[in-house]
């Protein structure tokens, strides 16, 4: 690798995120997401909490929090939400 290709490498790692304060799933089943997380992941449910938008849907968000301090989360509503089956959670969270 030349010079140039190794400078320009680094400086792409150096543009980089180097933390992610969360990423959000929709779930259908928040306490088998629950249980998944928590008791077979290992990973300490941090934070959870409803909301209620201004058009009447309500919202219950759980924070699952991993080693550097972010959250994997999930959210999910009373109302049924359409979601792409490319990203529908693994069977054992439906």
């Amino acid at each position: 690798m030349s010079s140039n290709a190794n400078t320009e490498s680094q400086q792409n790692l150096l543009n980089r995120p180097r933390r992610l304060h969360h990423a959000a799933w929709a779930t259908r089943n928040q306490e088998a997401t629950r249980q998944f997380y928590e008791d077979v992941v290992g990973l300490p449910m941090t934070a959870c909490w409803s909301e209620k938008t201004p058009t009447g849907r309500e919202y219950c968000h759980t924070f699952f929090e991993i080693g550097d301090g972010g959250a994997v989360v999930f959210f999910s509503g009373r109302t049924r939400m359409k979601t792409p089956s490319s990203l529908n959670p693994p069977a054992i969270l439906r």
